[in-house]
């Protein structure tokens, strides 16, 4: 092998371990405009991702690009020559420690194009991909359509020409691109091969994490879009062989690209069935294939979409939970579609015009966030979502400071998270009284949704910039409301008071304690813990992997006349730690009671 070869290999290696953060187990819905109740396509989507991250939510200006700029996104990668213009889009995005997430953010452009993405891996590659120009690209795809395209299908022929262009550095990956008109799922392989499909306007298309596109029709251009190679890079990897020469009739893409070991793996295919079931009452039984796209039973609506990406099973042999009763709602074996990792969910109308659609969004777990209604013609973003300036966010997206992931309770994305993982502990109880407020604020909105367009249409031609106002206004004070609304139910529902008596927390330090205490209350004897179950964690962790106590005390330490726990873990006991300023959580089962829980932060550092 030569030594260019061996570099490319070892290139192409690091590559793929440095940027694998982003999109580990999202699901996206695809409703053609014939098979909604709106007439519109709908777009439904899961963003999910583990770990310490943050979401910020950005409008980028519409912008004039200097002649001859490069477009060099994740270190070490292809530079890609700028538009000389780029459109103004709305991002939500993952803000997380290095080295960034490449293959995570949703984007929604001036011109009426969304796109988000799910991971397909593991899909069959070869690693030497010698093929990849200058080690190839991964963000640029869902940037570049975001930035340039004015239709889906322009979408699809952008992430195309990348493609070719210069190779994709990532195991497989599917990214769904619509707009007013149709909806793609343009699905990737590392290297420079991919095959999109278009989702028939009378029909209904779910995917999790695997491929989903069957039969190929070649001669169909109006409905793939594929790469030169698709099937001789199958044929020369010995991933398929026509069953007669030269005719590619008997071609599966999702069997031939997807690897053994995921093509039917149960965590994608309960989710690709189930989301069938709750969106249309579709049942596909367990050993059947999984279609494409299917036409729906019923027409689907932006409520069946939500429901859908806030299922857990309920109801079926599948929960398991036994109907909330055993373990943790988001943290059971087989993965659910509101899982442990979700950070965000949309439910997209898209609109004629571009500006009034709608993005329902939905910050952290759906099932306890509300999804508030951002229209797409929105002039600004309220600070406490809008926490990193779009700029910054673009020059840093790769190289986040940990002062931006930091706990920082003003900031819309923690009220959200601190109060799912407050109800994760008690879901039959505190679980259900989130979401009969979520339910009542979203059935609130949907009733107010028509007479509020109606007003802003009314003075849309006449004064464009009112309207817009009004969008605007109208956006924001939802999403404040929601913020503040949860703020107020964590406080409502929050039975208990902790500190961390540890000035920081070293990870350099491995045996060094971490001390804390939980404070006992008129309405919570703390005696009456049992301390077996005393652990401190993150709250992207399950809960059953929390440090255990391994000292304890019972005194009053703030002398107030109740009895206080004071406990010790060591720093090499709790896992996932960040260094930034960070919350961590406290739970103890309480005797003949719930699970107590509460959160108090730290400064995490690595010294060296």
């Amino acid at each position: 092998m030569s030594r260019k070869a061996i570099l490319c290999i070892l290139a192409a290696t690091v590559m793929v371990m440095a940027f694998t953060f982003g999109s580990m187990a999202c699901t996206s819905i695809i409703v053609g405009k014939n098979a909604s109740v709106t007439g519109e396509v709908l777009l439904g989507h899961n963003e999910d991702n583990g770990g310490r991250l943050v979401m910020p939510v950005y409008l980028v200006d519409h912008q004039t690009n200097a002649k001859g700029e490069l477009l060099q996104l994740e270190n070490n990668t292809a530079r890609i020559p700028q538009a000389a213009e780029t459109a103004r889009y709305f991002w939500t995005e993952t803000r997380a420690p290095l080295p960034g997430a490449s293959f995570s953010d949703f984007m929604y452009n001036e011109y009426g194009v969304a796109v988000a993405s799910d991971s397909c891996a593991s899909s069959k590659v070869d690693t030497s991909i010698a093929e990849l120009v200058d080690n190839g690209m991964g963000y640029a795809i869902r940037k570049i359509i975001g930035e340039r395209a004015k239709t889906a299908r322009e979408g699809v022929e952008l992430a195309a020409w990348l493609v070719e262009t210069y190779g994709y550095f990532a195991s497989g990956r599917s990214y769904q691109i619509c707009d007013k008109n149709e909806g793609w799922v343009f699905q990737v392989v590392m290297g420079k091969t991919f095959c999109a499909q278009r989702v028939p306007d009378d029909e209904v298309m779910v995917i999790p994490n695997h491929y989903v596109t069957r039969k190929v029709d070649f001669k169909d251009a109006k409905n793939f879009v594929t790469s030169k190679n698709l099937i001789t890079y199958a044929v020369e990897k010995g991933w398929y062989k026509p069953a007669k020469e030269g005719d590619y009739s008997d071609f599966d893409f999702a069997k031939t690209y997807q690897k053994e070991t995921s093509f039917r793996a149960a965590s994608n295919t309960f989710r690709h069935r189930y989301a069938h079931k709750i969106l249309h009452g579709l049942d596909i039984p367990a050993d059947a294939e999984l279609p494409f796209s299917v036409k729906p039973l019923k027409k689907v609506g932006l409520q069946d979409i939500m429901n859908a990406l806030s299922y857990h099973y309920e109801g079926t042999p599948d929960d398991l939970t036994n109907g909330y009763k055993d373990g943790y709602l988001h943290f059971t074996t087989m993965r659910v579609l509101c899982a442990s990792s979700t950070q965000e969910s949309y439910a997209i109308q898209l609109r004629n015009d571009p500006n009034f659609t709608v993005l329902w969004r939905s910050s952290g777990h759906p099932c306890t966030s509300p999804y508030t209604p951002w229209y797409g013609g929105i002039m600004s973003v309220p600070e406490e979502y809008a926490f990193i300036d779009p700029a910054l966010g673009k020059a840093t997206h790769f190289a986040a400071l940990s002062d931006n992931y930091s706990y920082d309770p003003s900031r819309a994305w923690w009220a959200f998270i601190d109060l799912q993982t407050l109800v994760n502990f008690n879901y039959a109880t505190d679980g259900m009284k989130v979401r009969e407020w979520k339910a009542a604020l979203q059935k609130e909105w949907f009733a107010n949704q028509k007479a509020f367009e109606s007003a802003v249409m009314g003075v849309y031609k006449a004064d464009k910039a009112k309207a817009l106002a009004m969008l605007t206004e109208y956006s924001s004070k939802n999403a404040l409301r929601a913020m503040n609304e949860a703020r107020e139910l964590y406080n409502e529902i929050l039975r208990l008071d902790v500190e961390i008596l540890s000035a920081e927390i070293d990870l350099a330090k491995a045996e060094e304690p971490v001390k804390a205490v939980l404070f006992g209350s008129a309405d919570v004897d703390v005696s009456k813990v049992d301390l077996q179950t005393l652990a401190i964690g993150a709250d992207y962790s399950n809960p059953s992997s929390w440090a255990r106590a391994r000292e304890t005390a019972v005194s009053d330490v703030n002398l107030d006349g109740f009895a206080d726990i004071t406990f010790t873990v060591l720093t090499k006991d709790i896992r996932s730690l960040t260094p930034c300023y960070m919350n961590l959580w406290v739970s103890a089962k309480y005797a003949g009671g719930p699970t107590l829980a509460a959160q108090d932060t730290v400064s995490v550092v690595k010294s060296f």
